[in-house]
């Protein structure tokens, strides 16, 4: 006899259905970050994994009984469509994705810490303002917030061991944030995106961004970034890209792309001057490498 619940799904999917069923089968696959797979074979090879379910020691299973009681009736209930299936499948496949993405990519919800403010002054978070004279109070700042520093020295704001930053006085920024944008640089897939919209950004990348690329854009210019110690500036006429150790490449509003080594600088005009490459100057070299330390000792190497 034939049933609903035997007719062939490929058969009888709706358009709809089968869309979704392309579109999950085109999702990226999550890839997990060199240091959480180096965790997992660590503890696989040590046994610190534990089995699921344990196994069954002997003695453990009662014989039985000439007086067991007689079994429970078991319910039967009525098959699950196979009209329905599909959605519930579907349904199991997307939460799943979920779950993956969460778990291999927990970069993408980083805190961001204001860790230094020298001579104190201001900072205007998404049009919030907060007094820079006493530290504790400060919220911690999410990936992709706009950030507007106002004082007379420096401030630095700290990611876990990813990266840190540094502004100068009256410098706005908006902190990095995942991106889905392709770059043939990242070996775990992971991308993030910045944009400085005025004054002065120094960052340095710590061991947790090993794997990965920033691309951070500035007045039509942008910067990708797979680990270094580096510095934006954006000012009225120019944007400039300096760079103290690794190596970047400037990509300018025309598509020209230039990379930046060691040691180095390019400046990008905003009118009709060609690009300049000069070697970085002393005070540049002198606030990269203060950095650069420091980042050291927020990342413990």
């Amino acid at each position: 006899m034939t049933h609903d619940n035997d007719t062939n799904y490929e058969a009888t999917r709706t358009p709809e259905e089968t869309e979704l069923q392309r579109e999950l089968r085109e999702l990226p696959r999550p890839v997990a970050p060199a240091e959480f797979r180096a965790d997992m074979k660590q503890a696989f090879r040590h046994g610190e994994i534990e089995p699921r379910v344990s196994p069954i020691e002997v003695g453990e299973i009662d014989e039985p009984t000439s007086a067991a009681a007689p079994p429970e009736p078991i319910a039967i209930t009525a098959p699950i469509s196979r009209r329905v299936l599909p959605w519930v499948t579907v349904a199991a496949v997307a939460a799943a994705a979920v779950f993956l993405a969460v778990l291999l990519n927990p970069t993408t919800t980083s805190e961001w810490k204001v860790v230094a403010a020298n001579s104190g002054g201001r900072l205007v978070v998404e049009g919030q303002s907060f007094d820079l004279s006493d530290l504790s109070g400060l919220p911690a700042l999410a990936p992709g917030q706009v950030v507007e520093y106002e004082g007379e020295g420096t401030l630095e704001l700290l990611a876990s061991g990813f990266w840190a930053i540094e502004l100068a006085p009256a410098s706005t920024l908006e902190l990095p944030v995942h991106t889905d944008r392709p770059s043939s640089t990242a070996e775990s897939g992971q991308t993030f995106a910045c944009r400085v919209d005025r004054g002065i950004a120094r960052f340095v990348t710590g061991p947790d961004f090993a794997g990965n690329a920033l691309w951070v854009s500035a007045q039509g210019t942008e910067v990708e970034v797979t680990g270094t110690t580096f510095s934006v500036l954006a000012s009225s006429d120019k944007t400039c890209v300096s760079v103290l150790e690794g190596k970047v490449s400037v990509r300018a509003a025309d598509g020209s792309v230039v990379p930046v080594s060691a040691g180095s600088c390019r400046t990008v005009y905003l009118d009709a001057r060609p690009a300049l490459d000069h070697a970085l100057d002393d005070g540049q070299r002198t606030s990269l490498t203060a950095l650069f330390e420091r980042g050291s000792e927020y990342f413990g190497h």
